[in-house]
């Protein structure tokens, strides 16, 4: 993602998290293109209708413990049948 260090993310049916370390004021860009990007991937692979809504919602971490609570709770998502990514593990 433009240089975006991913640490983990969780995409379930209605939902994203994704927990990146990204340049300071770059979060809103980024995440539209992101989104864009899966849109034509999605539609490639015979998506129709819509896929996203109009706006995210960013959370800047305060520090490391937040970070770490951050990142629990988008791996707890796997509980409820999210597909789970974290950095160092194959895509596949």
């Amino acid at each position: 993602m433009l240089g975006a260090y991913v640490l983990c993310s969780a995409v379930a049916g209605q939902h994203v998290h994704t927990l990146s370390k990204l340049p300071e004021g770059v979060a809103r860009e980024w995440a539209g293109k992101a989104k864009q990007h899966a849109w034509h991937v999605a539609r490639a692979n015979g998506w129709q209708g819509r896929l996203w809504a109009k706006r995210g919602k960013e959370i800047r971490v305060r520090d490391r413990s937040h970070q770490l609570n951050i990142y629990k709770y988008i791996l707890q998502h796997a509980e409820d049948g999210a597909w789970i990514w974290k950095h160092g593990e194959a895509m596949g």
